[in-house]
């Protein structure tokens, strides 16, 4: 039998794995583990890569998701509810996503924000079109155009360094929650729960038909812009160039 001898500086770095891993845990069964009194709660879902190579762009989304919820429900929640969001990782796999869209399905939510990337939302939309369920995805772009270079031009309907007042909040609400600095993912994503939780209330329901609907008809200010969708349901947003040089991301040009 071999017998390994385990340092202290190994020991903390295991205690300080396996309290991240129960932090996360308890993260997610507070954002959504099982479905809720429909009297008490409007509950949507999520569907974002949450591991894999889109992570951390998932887990940027998954931030300003909760920072979106927390500000809504602070205001008094949707149509005098609490607004709950059940996060489900994707893997970004086109065809995880469609089993995990199945469970949020009998989590019983009224509408879904996911995924990233543009093939598994893609999957995603086919599997929702036969439910007629309502789906916003935050950003469906592909993350492996930008994977690994050291200076590049991208186009984003986001800049953390945008001058306006409620994008500028938004930014250091963010950075006082999570220590970063948010990109398009969270700034989209949070923007995508304002937009459905205006839809509920303006629709006054949470049929899905009637959340359409309201999403069709909706023209409002969030912070990616003024949002309103075109007759193909794409949205028409503010387009900023973002420049990655030396590892940092600046506005060159809005």
């Amino acid at each position: 039998m071999c017998k390994h001898n385990i340092s202290r500086n190994d020991f903390r770095i295991l205690s300080a794995i396996i309290k991240v891993l129960l932090l996360a845990a308890a993260v997610f069964c507070t954002i959504g583990c099982a479905r809720h009194d429909v009297n008490r709660y409007i509950t949507i879902g999520a569907l974002l890569p949450l591991t894999g190579m889109d992570s951390d762009e998932g887990l940027r989304a998954l931030n300003g998701l909760q920072l979106a919820k927390e500000e809504i429900n602070a205001a008094g929640g949707v149509l005098k509810k609490k607004l709950d969001i059940i996060v489900l990782n994707d893997r970004g796999d086109e065809e995880y996503i469609v089993k995990q869209y199945k469970s949020l399905m009998d989590k019983g939510v009224a509408a879904i924000i996911g995924s990233s990337d543009s093939n598994v939302t893609l999957a995603l939309a086919v599997a929702s079109e036969k439910d007629g369920i309502p789906v916003i995805s935050p950003t469906a772009t592909n993350a492996e155009v930008t994977y690994g270079l050291k200076n590049v031009f991208y186009s984003s309907h986001f800049s953390f360094d945008d001058r306006d007042e409620n994008a500028a909040q938004f930014v250091t609400n963010y950075f006082n929650s999570f220590s970063q600095m948010p990109l398009s993912a969270s700034a989209a994503a949070y923007a995508s729960v304002y937009m459905l939780a205006e839809a509920v209330k303006n629709a006054g329901t949470t049929n899905k038909e009637d959340i359409i609907s309201a999403l069709k008809e909706i023209e409002m200010d969030v912070i990616t812009g003024r949002i309103k969708f075109n007759e193909n349901n794409a949205p028409r947003s503010n387009v900023y160039i973002i420049q990655i040089k030396g590892g940092k991301y600046s506005t060159f040009l809005n």
